[in-house]
């Protein structure tokens, strides 16, 4: 019968090997965004990203919204979000590998 002891694995919870991936991703992502754009593109794109959307928050909190705003069904906004959010990619941190452990994703037995 195998021993249940988690030796041998780099990774002894599913936490650590989910924050060790998610370290990895955005180490990857970086070296991309630094291989594409050094940072005097960097800078035209934040300086004025930053103060539209500075403007754009405040007069969130500040200004009314909108009059075609108030006559819109509320179901409208979360569709609305949903197909937005469902047109982008979902990241998922498990691997092929990972179902070699399944005690990690069946839970308590």
């Amino acid at each position: 019968m195998a021993d249940s002891s988690n030796t041998g694995y780099a990774y002894r919870t599913p936490g650590g090997l989910f924050w060790h991936r998610l370290r990895t991703h955005w180490k990857e992502t970086m070296a991309v965004i630094r291989s594409v754009a050094d940072w005097t593109v960097l800078l035209y794109m934040l300086i004025p990203g930053a103060l539209l959307g500075g403007r754009l928050y405040y007069g969130l909190w500040k200004e009314p919204l909108p009059q075609w705003s108030g006559h819109m069904i509320f179901g409208v906004i979360p569709v609305f979000l949903l197909l937005w959010l469902s047109a982008g990619k979902m990241f998922l941190m498990i691997r092929e590998a990972d179902v070699l452990r399944k005690s990690w994703f069946s839970g308590p037995s």
